[in-house]
């Protein structure tokens, strides 16, 4: 008699449709999570003394109410087990679900915004779960109130680090390794995807400090993927349109500058340093037609942002710029800095600035391009990325054979020797 075939449940996952769907159900790990903390916490007696006290004191009751499905959960396991091993086994079953519909998802191309910004920042599982826990108070004012709870302070509605550490972790061992996830270089703080309010928190210890989400981060896990409001009348994103190519297609400054990008990114599983091409020249020439045509030509919108205007800014130089070249990365753009005149006209004066515009362009954006009338070599941040002059001598509508030349800058490698180097690019961008 034949054997009955054997259902496989995990074969049977769908993967995820949209990225809510993702969320939502990390969302409901981090349920689990906070019951399962709760459960360790001190209860109010039965008789509540605190009733004429509501808004100001979080009672057991009220937590109860907050967390329903999650008790649910716990209690449609087996008898046998304690209610803390229940949710510790609802918890297992539910992150291996999410695990594997979201693998099933990006197999099948779907975009799913969480770990498409972990692959763009090189974030860990536990800095991904961060990234949920800080997420889940900016869609409902509930998790502020569990959060105060837990914390055992109705003013602290913003999850702290040893609050992190303690949902995340189940060891002192595993605590004091990830403490390094809060450290000022680490991605989640280098890349300023979560933020610690410094004029607060600053002198209080790495467990007491409160931290929050990003609000472009916000936007960008909820699939909102305009430029980040810090940027208004600093940059611009610009979809190529058909003909740009065209255009100029015979010219050859177009034609070297394509073959040399294409060359340093000849394919996806490609590594190597970002690439940062000066073009430089009289200032009536107009070039964004060589830009504007590359972009077409690579299907990749272009992020346009203004040197002098962020210059003139409100927000410190520094800080725009790396608004700007991270926005670049969000949206898998190529960069362009416009009139960076303003600064190469006296590169010494400026070197802060110059050396705050390499290091953001060559930390987020694959590809970027810095328009000026004259010549320059950054002094720092070179090693980052590779830096190429491209000079041109007449305007593109006079361009002639030979008329625009690409030449390595002194400090860089010759080009034929670099078109062999490529980069691994982001899911984003090339």
């Amino acid at each position: 008699m034949p054997t009955a075939a054997v259902r496989n449940p995990v074969a049977e996952l769908a993967g995820y449709a949209s990225s809510w769907e993702c969320l939502s159900d990390w969302l409901r790990c981090l349920d689990l999570r906070l019951r399962r903390q709760i459960l360790d916490q001190p209860h109010a007696p039965d008789s509540d003394p605190f009733s004429s006290f509501a808004g100001l004191v979080i009672t057991d009751e009220e937590i109860s109410r907050l967390l329903p499905s999650s008790t649910n959960a716990a209690r449609q396991m087996d008898g046998d087990r304690t209610e803390q091993q229940k949710l510790e086994h609802a918890l297992a079953e539910l992150q291996n679900e999410v695990q594997l519909r979201q693998g099933a998802a990006l197999r099948a191309g779907v975009d799913l915004a969480l770990p498409c910004l972990a692959e763009l920042f090189g974030l860990t599982a536990f800095e991904e779960q961060c990234l949920i826990i800080c997420l889940a108070p900016e869609l409902d004012r509930k998790y502020e109130k569990l959060y105060a709870y837990i914390q055992d302070d109705a003013n602290r509605t913003k999850p702290g680090v040893d609050l992190v550490l303690n949902l995340l972790c189940g060891s002192q061992t595993e605590k004091l390794n990830a403490r390094s996830a809060f450290d000022p270089h680490a991605p989640l703080f280098k890349f300023k995807l979560i933020q610690i309010d410094l004029v607060a928190d600053g002198q209080k210890p790495l467990l007491s400090r409160a931290i929050k989400l990003d609000d472009r981060v916000v936007n960008f896990l909820l699939g909102h993927n305009q430029l980040d409001a810090r940027l208004d009348r600093l940059a611009q994103k610009v979809l190529p349109q058909e003909g740009d190519a065209e255009s100029i297609d015979g010219h050859e400054l177009y034609q070297r500058v394509l073959e040399f990008v294409e060359g340093h990114f000849p394919k996806q599983s490609s590594v190597g340093r970002n690439l940062v091409l000066h073009l430089h020249g009289p200032e009536n020439l107009d070039k964004r037609l060589v830009v504007d045509a590359l972009c077409h030509k690579l299907a990749l919108p272009l992020l346009v942002g203004d040197v002098e205007a962020m210059k003139a800014g409100q927000l410190p130089f520094g800080q725009a710029m790396w608004l700007l070249a991270r926005e670049a990365a969000l949206q898998g753009a190529v960069l362009c800095l416009e009139n960076a005149d303003c600064l190469l006209a006296e590169p010494e004066k400026h070197r802060l600035e110059l050396n705050a515009l390499m290091e953001a362009a060559t930390a987020f954006s694959r590809l970027t391009f810095i328009f000026a009338s004259r010549p320059w070599q950054p002094q720092g941040g070179a090693s980052k990325s590779l830096f190429l002059s491209v000079a041109v001598s007449r305007p593109f509508s006079a361009i002639s054979r030979g008329a625009g030349r690409l030449t390595a800058a002194p400090s860089s490698t010759s080009i034929n020797e670099c078109s062999t180097l490529a980069m691994r690019p982001s899911s984003s961008c090339f």
